[in-house]
């Protein structure tokens, strides 16, 4: 054997067979070894952090439309309510009714101090029953005076297709000068009389049940003791007011 190949004995057969020997040492092949691990090492750190890039950059991609999806909702609801809300601004048609559709109908009973809020109720309900009816829905502007048992006045007013459709206002109040307009004449002195003031506002193409309904609604409150209040939603609403 030589010192370039190492003899290995194999058998019983006495043949040997030469096995190579590397031409680096053990420390130089530990080392080769380290240097391809780290290498590897290197490459899986190398992918990982491209994997969590591109998830970064999808994520992203993925918040940027569904914020843009959202604009687009929001813009289209807050379009959809200011039609709703402000239809003159939208310049939609479909709630013209509001501005020049709507009627009311304005009764302000003058009664003796001593008449309970029940017979108010009772005497307002009997006189727009027998007596609206013949001016709901004449146009422009009507109005009906007459007296009833133990002193009571009243006056009833309308107007068909009311411009001013806010007459009942937003808060649903009717201030305590609101009636004088329509006030009937009495010969009671202010001390010894009350006054009760209602309105109801009502769509022009409502049917009479409509304003029936509308005057329960208001005067049973009324008889209920309760000297004032409303309701207002678009062009139909009642107050009413007790001093």
């Amino acid at each position: 054997m030589t010192s370039d190949n190492i003899a290995e004995y194999v058998g019983e057969n006495n043949q040997f067979t030469e096995k190579p020997v590397t031409e680096y040492s053990p420390m130089i092949q530990d080392n080769t070894a380290t240097t391809k691990d780290y290498l590897y090492s290197n490459n899986i750190d190398a992918d990982l952090l491209v994997v969590i890039g591109g998830l970064i950059v999808i994520l992203f991609l993925m918040m940027l439309v569904m914020y843009f999806i959202n604009s687009l909702r929001h813009k289209e609801l807050t379009e959809i309510l200011t039609k709703i809300s402000f239809p003159e601004k939208s310049g939609s048609n479909p709630l013209k009714p509001e501005e020049g559709r709507c009627n009311l109908l304005s009764l302000c009973v003058l009664a003796p101090v001593f008449c309970t809020p029940k017979k108010l109720a009772e005497v307002s309900r009997q006189i727009i029953v027998t007596s609206a009816q013949e001016i709901a829905w004449t146009p422009g502007s009507s109005r009906i005076d007459g007296e009833q048992e133990e002193n009571i006045t009243w006056s009833l007013s309308s107007q068909t297709h009311a411009d001013k459709y806010d007459r009942i206002n937003k808060t649903s109040r009717v201030s305590p000068d609101s009636g004088h307009f329509y006030e009937p004449g009495t010969a009671l002195d202010y001390r010894e009389r009350v006054r009760l003031f209602v309105q109801i506002q009502y769509s022009h193409e409502s049917d009479w049940s409509e304003i029936l309904r509308l005057t329960d609604i208001v005067l049973e409150k009324v008889s209920s003791g309760r000297p004032a209040g409303g309701y207002h939603h678009r062009y139909t609403g009642y107050t009413w007011f007790v001093l």
